[in-house]
């Protein structure tokens, strides 16, 4: 990720520069939800007698916000690009490609078995 990021400003790659910041959110997502799993089990208090069950819907909203910013980054340079193109350095962006793409397919290999089913029970087929 972080090798993404710096060979992607160093090459002006927008390619680069989106995966990483894509699992960097997809990480910090993680974080977030896990953190938020963990508070939801904290008791009630003076404070929060409602509890801490809506941090679960907070840490959703707070990452959806934070891809709509990384989106909205990657629109706005998209479309500058096209008016301005940048000299894009390509010597080392196929290896750091590649690299990527092999990260990103070892975490699709390693969680493929993990279901969306948000603790629901899923129906039978």
């Amino acid at each position: 990720m972080l090798v993404e990021l710096l060979v992607g400003a160093i090459t002006g790659s927008l390619g680069l520069v989106a995966d990483a910041f894509h699992m960097l959110f997809d990480s910090t997502s993680l974080g977030i939800a896990l953190y938020a799993a963990y508070m939801v089990k904290w008791a009630p208090d003076s404070k929060h007698t409602y509890g801490f069950g809506r941090y679960e819907t907070l840490s959703g909203f707070t990452n959806g916000i934070l891809l709509l910013c990384v989106a909205l980054y990657i629109l706005i340079e998209s479309v500058g690009r096209l008016y301005d193109p940048p000299e894009i350095a390509t010597e080392n962006l196929l290896g750091v490609s590649v690299g990527g793409f092999l990260i990103n397919l070892v975490g699709v290999l390693f969680f493929h078995d993990v279901g969306h089913s948000h603790g629901h029970a899923c129906p039978s087929q």
